[in-house]
Formats: C-alpha cells, structure tokens, sequence
C-alpha cells in the first residue's frame, strides 16, 4: 500500500467510525445536515498542515493560506452566523477587501524587470512548464487540484544552484530533468518527510533542490530520457 493511499484510507476510516459513534451516542443528531454544515473545515485544516510543512521547509505560503481563507469564507455561508443586516453586504464587501489587496501587493511590491523567480500557481486544470534555471534561479510552482509537467531545461555558463519549491494539493506533479543536473529532492506529505539524491552524468554538474509539499498529491520525478527516478 502507497503512502498516498494508507493516509486517504486512515482518514475515511477514522471519519466513518467518528460518524457512526455519533450516531450511536447522539442519534437525535441530524449527520448529513451536520456534515453539509461544518465539511469547510476540512480545508482549514488542509491548510494548516501546509502552513506546518511549508514553514520547516521556507517555502511561500500562499497556496495554505488561501486554501484556509477559501475554508473560512465557506464556513460563513454553512453555518449563516451572520445577522440578517449584514447578511446582503457580506459578498460585495469580500470582493471589495480582496480588490484592494490585491492593489496593495502590486503597490508594495518591488517594480524588479527580471527578479529571476518564476512563479506559477493554477488549479483545476493541466499544465506544461518550462523552466530555464539560467535565467530564473528559483521557481515556485503551486497546483490545485490539477495535473503539472515542470520540464527543466539544460543550462549553460556559470549557474552552479538552482531552487524548485512545488505545492501540490491533489492531482500530481511530475518533474522531468537532463543528465546534467545533480538533484536533491525532499518531499513532505502528510506529516512525513522523504530526502533523495540524484547524481549527474556526467558527475559534477549543477545542483538543483526541489522541495515539494503534497498534500494527497503525487509528486513523481524523471529524466528526459524517460527513466523514472522515483
């Protein structure tokens, strides 16, 4: 059995068997209208696993963050704690809010031509990404519920490092590289962590380190030629 599949099994049998004591012990309790009220939960707590992962790993924490804001703004709409006076101004003042964070980030963010980070977040679609580590050293590449190919590109000249951070939430990540690269992969899924090393051919060749957090995703890794690592 995967890792994968072990943590999804344990989380369905502990969830089943917390439901049916709650049944037994409480059986006035009305289940599904309990479920359809507090599932947002769920992505809080993804989340906050992430925020746990990512912070040992230095590694940005967008995506966490706003998978538990995307859980805390569903709670408001499950459990209607809001009066009724309120009630019509909530969408429209959350848009407002996240307008102007938006215009606040672009505003203090350094105005940096080539900062030599590439970044790319996306959810609930397949995505091909190039990436040459001569002309960005760091990627950071964040997939929700979606499917990603990161190809890293051979490089030339004088780039000895390079630094890949992935977030991954479902779906699965595949990371395909040259013989060139030397690479260092530490993966972190739901509480543990795998570090592997992959030498270059011929020896001596750029280091690349490839962080990787999944939470109930694959993350998987390979050579152009084929030959899968991992």
């Amino acid at each position: 059995m995967t890792g994968h599949l072990r943590v999804w099994l344990a989380i369905l049998l502990s969830a089943a068997g917390t439901l049916l004591l709650i049944a037994r012990l409480v059986p006035e309790v009305d289940l599904l209208e309990l479920a359809l009220r507090w599932w947002p939960i769920v992505l809080i707590g993804l989340g906050v696993i992430g925020i746990l992962n990512l912070v040992r790993a230095h590694v940005s924490l967008v995506a966490p963050l706003g998978v538990i804001g995307l859980g805390g703004i569903l709670l408001v709409f499950t459990l209607d704690p809001l009066p009724d006076d309120y009630k019509p101004i909530f969408v429209p003042l959350l848009l407002l809010l996240s307008g102007l964070a938006l215009l606040a980030q672009g505003a203090l963010s350094p105005r940096v031509k080539n900062s030599g980070v590439k970044r790319k977040t996306f959810a609930f679609s397949g995505k091909f990404i190039q990436w040459n580590p001569g002309d960005e050293p760091l990627a950071i590449v964040q997939s929700l519920f979606s499917g990603c190919i990161i190809e890293v590109s051979s490089t030339s000249g004088d780039l000895k490092d390079a630094r890949l951070e992935v977030t991954a939430l479902a779906g699965s990540v595949e990371i395909r590289f040259s013989d060139m690269w030397t690479v260092d992969l530490a993966t972190r899924n739901s509480g543990q962590s795998i570090e592997q090393s992959f030498a270059s051919s011929p020896p001596g060749g750029p280091r690349l380190k490839v962080v990787a957090l999944s939470l109930g995703a694959a993350i998987r890794t390979a050579r152009l030629n084929g030959q899968v690592l991992d």
